[in-house]
């Protein structure tokens, strides 16, 4: 047995998210631009087999109960989306959630390390307007809570900030990346 997930870099469960959606969009016939690296700064991009452009934000976690820690504000979700489907594209957030544990090899002779990713894994997506506006309402009722004692970030009994909550949303909060692809009307 391999590493807990919680242990294993980031970046590499990152590459991990983005390597399955393109195994799952390369199995449903997109045509997938993906070298192999992170597309970190940018989406990952793909064809639809209907001919839609598409572009994907994807958002890996390890965690438990799925949580994603703190995707970007909604005003910018919301302003890369209609920037664009003001060119044609359609925009989707993914959200693949890994489980159990990453099995290692370790080969002497070449000295490399292969950490290989868990066979066990969920994708759902959203359109990113759903996201934005699940964020606003989980961070609005977050600001309505009271803190509770006195801390370095405030008093007790003022309220929290709506910013301070980390994890917003869960990956268990969305559908099936097929689902949300065939009502997007990418196929």
């Amino acid at each position: 047995m391999g590493p807990k997930l919680e242990s294993v870099p980031r970046t590499l469960t990152g590459m991990w998210g983005e390597f399955a959606v393109v195994l799952h969009l390369r199995e449903a016939g997109y045509e997938v631009d993906w070298d192999g690296g992170m597309t970190a700064n940018h989406d990952l991009r793909a064809v639809a087999p209907g001919g839609a452009a598409m572009h994907f934000q994807i958002k890996t976690t390890t965690e438990d109960n799925g949580k994603i820690a703190a995707p970007k504000a909604g005003e910018i979700v919301k302003a890369w989306a209609r920037d664009l489907r003001d060119t044609g594209v359609v925009p989707v957030y993914v959200f693949v959630h890994f489980v159990g544990h990453a099995s290692c090899t370790l080969d002497d002779g070449t000295k490399t390390l292969t950490v290989t990713m868990p066979d066990e894994y969920v994708i759902t997506a959203c359109a990113p307007e759903e996201l934005a506006d699940l964020q606003a309402v989980r961070r609005t009722a977050y600001g309505q809570k009271r803190r509770q004692r006195d801390d370095r970030w405030g008093k007790a009994g003022d309220f929290l900030p709506e910013t301070g909550l980390r994890y917003p949303v869960h990956s268990t909060d969305f559908e099936p990346l097929e689902d949300v692809l065939s009502a997007l009307g990418s196929k």
